[in-house]
């Protein structure tokens, strides 16, 4: 066994299929092929089972790509903190944003961290949560904070692990003089004011890429209760949305910290929707298998305390 067959086992697990998987490590399929037979036979066991659309592990196989991952994981790990050690560079913490997360994160968190320690060379990339998930798993970044994966609609993702950051409640955002307002009863379960949302069928929903997590969620929930809006407009982005709602253009289903956080030309007004409180978890993710050194679980508890402080001012 060496680290070159836990890669390609690793690749052929993940692409499900021969070409793709050798693509990507830069191999042609016949020598993938060949590799993985060869491993089957040392190992007398099958790893995958290979039908017409699709190559998938077998149980034994599940639990071989499972360890591959980790030595892998472990391997770069110390593959890059002994080359810092060579080197003697400080060390670099790849974090992952979200765009609209990183209108705060960046400015509230950098400063504050670089004064704590000075030797640590932040990077920040900016991503939607799914983007982050695959650069995460890949080793492509250190940590994301991002909304935890399984959290209706997301997947689970068996090889990411979390901190926990924040629940943030995913509301619908009105104009303050709308007349849901005046409409909505005081529930001691949730937050703000709460309105069934079949009142609001007839409004205009403006919604964000059907990629993002507020829109998936929207469309998790319509499915729950058999919700169907007269009108849906997928706009660029959140702040679309919010412009549009000031304007008295529609209605939008967003998170508190949105409101909290992107500027508004009148004061939006949330109003708590849904059977129960709808929350968006926010965590920091990072690889199965490792441990966050003590620089990036002190970029955590900063990120942490920069969300309640903003929810707080609420």
């Amino acid at each position: 066994m060496d680290f070159k067959e836990l890669t390609y086992v690793v690749a052929l697990a993940r692409y499900q299929n021969y070409t793709d998987a050798a693509k990507s490590l830069f191999i042609t399929q016949p020598a993938l092929t060949k590799s993985i037979k060869k491993l089957e036979l040392e190992l007398d066991e099958p790893l995958f089972i290979r039908n017409k659309n699709s190559t998938i592990p077998t149980d034994f196989g599940l639990k071989y790509v499972q360890y591959a991952q980790s030595i892998l994981s472990l391997k770069n790990t110390m593959d890059r903190e002994l080359q810092m050690l060579h080197d003697r560079k400080y060390p670099v913490l790849r974090v992952g944003i979200t765009p609209v997360s990183g209108r705060f994160l960046l400015s509230q968190t950098a400063i504050a961290y670089q004064k704590k320690h000075p030797n640590v060379q932040l990077s920040f990339t900016e991503g939607i949560t799914l983007t982050l998930y695959d650069m995460v798993e890949k080793g492509d970044l250190d940590l994301a904070i991002c909304v935890s994966p399984g959290s209706p609609p997301f997947p689970a993702r068996p090889n990411l692990q979390t901190a926990f950051v924040q629940d943030t409640e995913i509301v619908l955002a009105v104009p303050p003089d709308h007349p849901l307002i005046s409409m909505a009863t005081i529930k001691p379960e949730f937050q703000y004011p709460w309105i069934p949302l079949e009142w609001a069928r007839n409004e205009k929903f403006l919604l964000q890429p059907e990629d993002q997590f507020t829109t998936m969620a929207a469309r998790h929930l319509f499915k729950q209760l058999n919700f169907q809006p007269a009108s849906i407009n997928n706009l660029t982005n959140v702040h679309s949305a919010i412009d549009l709602v000031c304007a008295g253009c529609g209605v939008a289903i967003v998170t508190n910290m949105h409101l909290a956080i992107l500027e508004q030309k009148v004061k939006l007004t949330a109003l708590s929707i849904g059977t129960h409180p709808l929350y968006n978890k926010t965590v920091a993710i990072y690889r199965k298998g490792t441990s966050l050194p003590p620089y990036a679980v002190d970029y955590v508890d900063l990120v942490r305390e920069v969300y309640r402080a903003i929810l707080l001012n609420l």
